[in-house]
């Protein structure tokens, strides 16, 4: 997450997340619908996250403004499911991005949340994180790849179009991209 200025005016750019590592494993029942097949509860095996306080904190924030989940995932640049796992220990915010600033900016109070980034990727960086996205773009998570989802699979698509014709990413288009690269 940087904080950017755009004449002289703070921008929100969305939040560095990794994800955490389990602390372990459970087993549950659960239920499955499969459309025209029966429903079933089958016994699966899931991880366990270890606590994040910082989760907690930033429910607590989002209850006390009173926003869904949805609400508060779109303050602060985020997918439903990334805002979720953060909330919920199963993704963690990346070194030197500070919790304090998110819930700053999902209060809508500041959008200085972490220490600015020296520059952008050059652009034979940012051609470099296009091709490594997209030669890894449809490499499914359970056979070792990123696991994208189809709105990250379009933002490639689009973004190494955009990134041929004008030589150039927005900041906030190079951010995601860095998000997404990461993820390889």
């Amino acid at each position: 997450m940087t904080n950017r200025t755009d004449a002289g005016r703070p921008t929100w750019v969305i939040p560095r997340l990794i994800d955490a590592q389990p602390v372990g494993k459970a087993r549950s029942m659960t239920h499955l619908n499969f459309g025209d097949r029966p429903h079933e509860f089958r016994m699966v095996e899931h991880p366990i996250y270890p606590q994040y306080p910082d989760g907690d904190r930033l429910r607590e924030a989002r209850q006390a403004l009173d926003l869904s989940q949805r609400e508060a995932a779109g303050r602060l640049g985020l997918s439903v499911a990334d805002y979720s796992a953060l909330e919920h220990g199963k993704k963690v915010l990346a070194e030197g991005d500070r919790m304090d600033g998110v819930i700053e900016a999902l209060r809508g109070k500041s959008a200085a949340v972490a220490p600015a980034r020296s520059a952008l990727p050059s652009a034979e960086k940012i051609a470099e994180m296009l091709d490594d996205c997209a030669g890894a773009r449809d490499v499914l998570a359970c056979n070792g790849g990123p696991g994208f989802n189809d709105w990250e699979r379009e933002f490639i698509d689009s973004a190494a179009d955009q990134f041929s014709e004008r030589g150039r990413l927005s900041d906030k288009q190079t951010t995601v991209l860095e998000r997404l690269w990461a993820k390889i």
